[in-house]
């Protein structure tokens, strides 16, 4: 089984033992799934990153990094790039944590290639229809809920 976990943004961090960019729990849970199943002999885990311009850390030897866009690229430059990754690695599942536009258009695409998109949620707010940090409505989710193969919430709410 191949599966490609998406690292949410600002997990620069997770991969450049220099780097002073701040990171969430959203991350550091990432950052952890794709450590394990990059250890799973049943599992071919490709973790998609930004496109950093160091990667320095101590468990390189652990994941299989690819990198994609940066920070600074437009929505449809980061859907061009994640598309072409994709086609490339042709994965069964791909994993992504925290509500944006893109994780929305990402369900749809994942849906129409025929590849289980698995996402979880990294909050109530997010459960809830809205993004985390500015708290507005993500006028997306409904595609993201009727395109995604899973959806993991950390409670009951």
């Amino acid at each position: 089984m191949k599966i490609a976990v998406i690292l949410p943004s600002r997990s620069e961090a997770l991969f450049d033992k220099t780097s002073k960019v701040i990171f969430g729990g959203a991350n550091v849970q990432m950052y952890q799934i794709a450590k394990e199943f990059g250890q799973c002999d049943e599992v071919d885990c490709y973790t998609l990153i930004g496109d950093y311009e160091t990667t320095n850390f101590d468990e390189r030897d652990k994941f299989n990094l690819i990198k994609t866009f940066r920070d600074t690229d437009r929505i449809f430059v980061k859907f061009w790039k994640y598309h072409k990754k994709l086609q490339q690695l042709k994965p069964d599942a791909v994993l992504q944590r925290g509500l944006t536009a893109f994780s929305s258009l990402l369900a749809v695409y994942c849906k129409i290639y025929g590849i289980s998109f698995v996402y979880m949620f990294a909050s109530d707010t997010e459960a809830g229809g809205r993004y985390q940090e500015s708290g507005k409505r993500a006028r997306l989710f409904k595609w993201l809920l009727a395109n995604a193969r899973i959806l993991i919430t950390q409670n009951t709410y």
